[in-house]
């Protein structure tokens, strides 16, 4: 039940923090300068839910330090746990891990690396939606807190970097004391962040540039979506990103499953995502993956020479187990394209 009392907690505190001046909080965040963000790329879906995931993990974050403990004694009290358990996660802010991980699976069993100390963490009893969302990143780093209970340690919050390093140490020393690593690491998460959407706004003017070139007398056969990649961007967050400037996923009830499977065409097909190439053949792919009909014989007659639909044969030929899975979710095509 821990897992659930994380997230509880997180709850908790988020609702607190707007309902309640914290001065204490409110110059924490404020140190992150995340505001900027939020104002410049207002409306973007990818720049706002990366922001969120940062914020809810900060205020989590705050939550376990020892200026919240009375915050905290409070909110565990409204837990529906026993004695033992709350007296347990009271005990967190002076045994969690907040580090950066990877994470793999040794036969059914999770197992986190902490890549600062190097030490594996087995997890035979990984709750359900921290192994979704390993399956989900598949081998990409994130960002967690790690907490002890009575059984064994859990990941209390986590999420994805979007950017992938090599060592930690490009972060910070791995003798470092664990309070100052983990400032160096949100910082310079914050920091990789502010870099990531400036290269991202780059990537946009050039489109923008690019489409001033064109004739549109002469309409374009296809959609343009870049397929250009970030330096160092990990495999999930170019997924997401690319899908994300289709507008018709947003209709879809479950915009995930796609980023999913555009994550295994990925991984699958990596030469074939070229720095200028268009992303609308391998995203329209996947949406013919998840669209009712798409492999009827007078639909492969039709669509037969249409980029998009060249990519789903891909598909369908590489990664059969992967349309299996995808076949209860699909849709009719008006809902995808």
């Amino acid at each position: 039940p821990y897992d659930v009392f994380s997230e509880g907690l997180g709850d908790y505190y988020i609702e607190y923090l707007e309902d309640n001046l914290n001065p204490d909080f409110a110059t924490f965040l404020q140190s992150f300068n995340l505001t900027p963000y939020l104002l410049k790329y207002q409306g973007i879906d990818f720049v706002e839910d990366t922001i969120s995931r940062f914020t809810e993990f900060l205020a989590f974050y705050h939550l376990l330090q020892t200026k919240s403990k009375n915050d905290l004694q409070a909110m565990v009290q409204k837990l529906p746990a026993t004695d033992q358990q709350k007296e347990i996660i009271l005990t967190w802010p002076k045994q969690y891990i907040c580090s950066l991980f990877v994470a793999s699976f040794d036969g059914n069993t999770v197992v986190v690396k902490d890549l600062q100390s190097n030490i594996n963490y087995p997890m035979p009893n990984a709750p359900k939606n921290f192994i979704q969302l390993i399956r989900e990143i598949d081998s990409d780093q994130f960002i967690g807190i790690f907490v002890p209970t009575e059984d064994e340690s859990i990941m209390a919050a986590a999420f994805p970097t979007m950017i992938a390093i090599d060592n930690f140490s490009e972060i910070a020393s791995p003798s470092l004391a664990a309070k100052k690593a983990e400032k160096r690491l949100l910082n310079w998460y914050r920091e990789t962040l502010s870099e990531f959407f400036e290269q991202l706004e780059q990537l946009n003017e050039m489109v923008r540039d690019n489409f001033e070139e064109f004739d549109f007398l002469d309409e374009p056969e296809y959609d343009y979506y870049p397929m250009e990649r970030l330096p160092k961007e990990s495999n999930q967050a170019y997924s997401s990103r690319l899908i994300e400037q289709d507008p018709a996923i947003k209709s879809f009830p479950q915009p995930r499953k796609l980023k999913q499977l555009l994550l295994k065409v990925i991984e699958t097909f990596p030469q074939l995502f070229i720095a200028d190439g268009n992303a609308y053949g391998p995203i329209n792919g996947v949406k013919y993956v998840f669209t009712d009909g798409s492999d009827d014989r007078s639909t492969h007659d039709f669509l037969e020479d249409e980029l998009g639909y060249y990519w789903y044969q891909l598909i369908l030929e590489y990664l059969p187990e992967e349309v299996e899975k995808a076949k209860p979710f699909r849709l009719i095509m008006d809902n995808l394209f």
